[in-house]
């Protein structure tokens, strides 16, 4: 079961990759920084066997890859941020993000500073 499930993501990010060109490398690499779980190990090396048999450019893959990375990270960033701001008058938010988790994580990131986010 796990074999097929792991087998059929693979074949999609190969597919996607394959079809999509450096465009797929920066769409697959800004979901998996979303904190969607598609492996940036299987995009990545794929893509770099792309580039070394001259099929994708080297710099645009790392290119791509950068910036979708980038855009993902900064989508997750503001969507937590919206969570967090919006979360007081929201029933549904507040049931799953309590005041005494987020109390909890506030201490934390008080504590440790920047490190904790390393």
């Amino acid at each position: 079961m796990f074999y097929s499930v792991l087998s059929f993501i693979a074949d999609t990010i190969i597919w996607i990759i394959s079809t999509t060109g450096h465009i797929g490398v920066g769409i697959l690499m800004a979901i998996d920084s979303c904190n969607i779980p598609i492996p940036s190990e299987i995009t990545m090396p794929f893509s770099g066997f792309l580039a070394h048999s001259g099929v994708l450019s080297f710099w645009w893959v790392i290119i791509a890859g950068t910036i979708g990375s980038i855009i993902g990270s900064l989508a997750s960033y503001y969507l937590a941020g919206w969570i967090m701001q919006y979360r007081v008058g929201h029933s549904w938010l507040r049931k799953i993000f309590s005041d005494h988790g987020v109390e909890v994580a506030e201490r934390w990131f008080s504590k440790y500073g920047n490190m904790s986010v390393f």
